[in-house]
């Protein structure tokens, strides 16, 4: 009776595990306040990176996320970062950020979906980054 108790104990165990296993989130994705759209973190781009240089804002009463990626085009008030359109805060300075530069961009999604640039990182891959000068990867 009492190897069927902990037989029965071990199994129940086993599936409560197995449940919270299957529940736990593995994508990072933050959809802000309800209706916002979604902005997706990309931590796997951020594994062999050095910051260079930062600017940050803080920022009340919004949901906060970042956008890691390659600066795909900026055209006015507007930066698109790996597809992602972000609206450049009044307070962010684009001065040295280029095309093709790659970021860690600070957003804030207000409730309408709309995504405003509140900060940004830049990133150095450091993946091929050597005093020997050799380019060959």
């Amino acid at each position: 009776m009492n190897q069927t108790r902990v037989r029965l104990l071990a199994i129940i165990l086993l599936l409560g595990a197995l449940v919270l296993a299957a529940c736990t989130p593995t994508d990072s994705v933050d959809t802000g306040e309800a209706g916002s759209a979604p902005v997706l973190t990309d931590s796997a781009t951020t594994t062999e990176t050095d910051v260079v240089d930062a600017t940050t804002t803080e920022v009340v009463g919004t949901a906060v996320d970042t956008v890691v990626g390659t600066v795909e085009s900026i055209e006015g008030s507007t930066i698109v970062v790996s597809g992602q359109s972000i609206t450049v805060d009044e307070t962010v300075a684009l001065t040295d950020v280029q095309v093709g530069d790659t970021v860690s961009a600070q957003v804030a999604i207000s409730n309408d979906g709309g995504v405003r640039l509140t900060g940004f990182t830049f990133i150095r891959d450091s993946a091929n980054d050597n005093s020997a000068n050799d380019n060959s990867a």
